[in-house]
Order: C-alpha cells, then structure tokens, then sequence
C-alpha cells in the first residue's frame, strides 16, 4: 500500500486545515490558501495500536510522537497553518515551540502551537514511513473476511429423517451466515425421497423467493458439471448449422427443379400456337 493510501485509511473524519501561503508575484505578496487533510490525537492513538502489540504502553505512544514532532521540527515550513479543532487532547504532548516570520512587522516571534500531522508531514517523515510500510506490507486485491464459528453450519446429510428433521429445525431456530450441507444421502434408499423433500422445505422456507438463476420447476438441468454443458451446446451449434444447411440446399434444390419445369412447358404452349 503507498503511504497516502494508509494516511486516508486513518483520517477517518477527513479534517483538514486551511492554510495561508505566500507566492511572489512582481513586487506585491500574494497569499494562497491551501487545504490538506490531518490526523487528530484521536487517530493517532489508533496508528499506534496498529503499530504495536496490545495492550499499548505509554513508551510506544512517546516513540510515535517524538518521530512527528521530529519531523514537523525538520521540515521546511512552507506555509503558516493552524490545527483544526477538537484534533488535540488536552495533555497532548504534540505541542512544541517554533519561530515564524511575521510578514508585517519583518521580525521573528516565539509562539507556543500544536504541530498539525498532516498528510503532507506524514509522506515527508521518513521513520513513520518505515514502520507504516512495513506494517501494511501488502494488500489483498480480493478483499476477504474470515467468519466466526458460530456464524456457519456444516451438515451431513444421511439417510436418517429423524436426524436430518433436527438439524434443519434448528437452523430454522439459529440461522447462520453460510450453510454448508454435505450431500451423503444414499439414493437408492427408500427415506432418501423423504430427506430430500425435508431440505427443500428449508430451502423454501429460508428462500421463498426463486433466484432468477434457477430453472422453472418443471425444468431439471441435465448437466453435472461445465464441460459437458459446453459439449452439448458444441454439439448443438454443429446440428443447428448441418440443418440450416440441408434447409437451404433443399430450398434451392426445389427452386431449380421448378425453374426447370416451367422451362419444359413453355415450347410446349409456342407449338400450339
């Protein structure tokens, strides 16, 4: 994951800052305002729990702290910000002291503020950059989630009515998130039409809505498997185009004999004339 990418996926509330830059332009400053997004106290507790084993210690949020205030102290001031409200507790130690130039009165002044992290901050600093990267080393293309026990159930279906009528009643009771019916039923038994028929209540219960993939109850699909869907339809197309052919062979065939008939008649009406 790129480091703006992992910046966004912590800026939960998207706060940002407007800040004023000065651009030179002939003789006159001309100031700009900027916008950039920012983390709060807030969310750089959450960083750091993502950082470190649990539960955090008071060291592991001082590490992270020390490398922002670092870097914010290294960084080239290009622009005057302020830190948006409510993004610092009380006692955050993400305060320091810098200088900045007054334009106006063309001297420095000492000036307590709260550094703002922003995205900008985040990109530049170097040591935060490593551990974030070497937390989020990659990124599943397909996004996955890995379900609890108790949100799956996993049947066997055997021969046992009684058994099976048990299991299904208690999925109507506790429904699960995946449903997962193992086919063991011996079909040449007497109780398999019984079991089968106690599934597809659940099924029908569960689902009264058909799905529009499902074929029409007087329909049953004659394949197993995908190969032999796509040999049959293989098959069809050859037999659709033998018979368009014989079609049109005959259409012509019959044409031609006819052109021929009427060909023979016609010396026929001259002579009597």
């Amino acid at each position: 994951m790129q480091v703006e990418e992992i910046f966004d996926l912590f800026d939960v509330d998207t706060s940002g800052y407007d800040g004023q830059g000065l651009m030179s332009h002939s003789r006159l400053p001309v100031t700009c305002f900027l916008f950039s997004r920012t983390w709060s106290d807030r969310e750089i507790r959450t960083v750091v729990a993502t950082l470190n084993n649990l539960p955090l210690e008071y060291r592991h949020i001082r590490e992270v702290e020390e490398l922002l205030i670092g870097c914010e102290k290294n960084a080239t001031h290009g622009a005057s910000v302020s830190t948006p409200a409510y993004e610092r507790y009380s006692q955050s130690a993400l305060v320091t002291m810098i200088r900045f130039l007054d334009i106006l009165a063309k001297s420095y002044k000492e000036s307590f503020f709260q550094p703002t992290i922003s995205k900008e901050l985040v990109i530049n600093c170097d040591p935060l950059v490593q551990l974030l990267k070497k937390t989020f080393k990659t990124k599943h293309v397909n996004p996955f989630e890995t379900i609890k026990e108790d949100d799956y159930a996993f049947i066997m279906l055997q021969n046992n009515v009684s058994l099976i009528l048990a299991q299904m009643d208690q999925l109507r009771k506790s429904p699960k998130k995946f449903i997962c019916l193992n086919d063991n039923i011996d079909h040449s038994s007497s109780d398999a039409e019984m079991v089968k028929a106690v599934v597809r209540d659940l099924y029908e219960s569960l689902f009264p809505t058909p799905s529009s993939f499902e074929l029409a109850p007087e329909y049953r699909n004659r394949f197993s498997r995908v190969h032999e869907l796509r040999a049959w339809q293989r098959h069809r197309n050859v037999l659709g185009v033998f018979l368009t052919a014989c079609f049109l062979f005959l259409l012509a065939f019959t044409l031609v004999n006819l052109y021929r008939a009427s060909c023979r008649r016609e010396p026929t009406i001259i002579s009597r004339l």
